[in-house]
């Protein structure tokens, strides 16, 4: 079985008790697949990046749980079938990544420093925007000055990161 994180942002017209009412049939789908929950996290309604479906808020969660990597499509298909998920991203973890309990949202701390907690990439991933030209291109890796390996890592995290909602696909 291997690890994986699931990202995933609820309509923002369900209330906190709808939600968790959701993501509880996501936790009993994957423990009647002989799955394993290694741990629940509720971040509540936050603001998007951009409208999704008409929808300028969402109900983040994350899920970390063990499964048979040929379980995780009927996962895909569960939620891509239930209309009240806006988004959801299934990664896989690796031994680096941090756990649910070091993962929190507090008002203080910058937006790109959520990025990075939530995605749970390497640590030199601090701020995103940064790496991001006002046109909204990644900048390149010579004008960042890291490896190629890293320069994958830092791509694919801003990726996720606009796809979930967390990072606009343009800087203002």
């Amino acid at each position: 079985m291997r690890s994986y994180r699931l990202v995933c942002v609820l309509q923002q017209i369900l209330s906190a008790e709808e939600a968790q009412l959701q993501v509880d049939k996501i936790t009993n789908h994957l423990t009647e697949n002989n799955g394993e929950i290694i741990g629940v996290k509720n971040f509540g309604l936050m603001k998007l990046a951009y409208q999704m479906n008409r929808n300028a808020r969402g109900h983040y969660f994350i899920i970390d749980f063990k499964l048979d990597p040929l379980k995780v499509k009927s996962l895909r298909s569960l939620m891509s079938l239930n209309d009240k998920f806006l988004r959801d991203i299934i990664v896989i973890l690796d031994k680096e990544s941090k756990t649910l309990d070091k993962i929190s949202f507090a008002a203080d701390k910058n937006r790109e420093r959520k990025l990075d907690l939530i995605i749970g990439e390497s640590a030199f991933l601090n701020n995103l925007g940064q790496f991001i030209s006002t046109y909204g291109k990644i900048l390149s890796r010579h004008i960042i000055g890291i490896s190629s390996k890293q320069m994958r890592c830092l791509s694919q995290a801003i990726k996720r990161a606009r796809y979930i909602g967390l990072l606009p696909f343009r800087i203002q």
